[in-house]
């Protein structure tokens, strides 16, 4: 992993630095932006130089803040950052079904050992990569 640039977004302050730090520990990996919103992402990504603007960004979602507000957000950041990763409080079926059909690179859990959430983020960087919905085998 070269020069990856990831974005994070976490509402709550410690989950967001415990986040950013395991990140920097990925190979190559850099966090160019983190915050507590979608919006605070959107505003700083249209005001950054494209040299800075992420390849992937982090969000958390959680079931019981509303799914459908992290589907907004989704549709607001496509176009905007090449892959959406989603940090969710649990991976079940249908919430990653419904996140997938927005578009999301990958679903982490809040509960995933570190060795999953570095799997995820390598296969990411890989050029074969296929998102969700974009046809063809992951």
């Amino acid at each position: 992993m070269t020069g990856w640039k990831v974005a994070v977004v976490e509402p709550y302050t410690m989950q967001r630095r415990g986040l950013v730090q395991l990140l920097t520990e990925l190979p190559g990996a850099d966090v160019v932006f983190q915050g507590a919103q979608v919006a605070q992402l959107f505003r700083w990504v249209r005001s950054a130089p494209q040299s800075m603007r992420p390849d992937a960004a982090v969000l958390s979602v959680s079931e019981s803040a509303g799914v459908e507000a992290a589907l907004t957000s989704i549709a607001s950041l496509q176009g905007v950052v090449p892959r959406i990763v989603i940090m969710a409080d649990a991976r079940s079926a249908s919430l990653v079904g419904r996140l997938e059909r927005a578009g999301v690179a990958a679903v982490i859990s809040k509960t995933d050992s570190v060795d999953r959430v570095w799997r995820v983020f390598h296969s990411l960087t890989q050029p074969s990569f296929v998102p969700p919905g974009a046809g063809g085998d992951r």
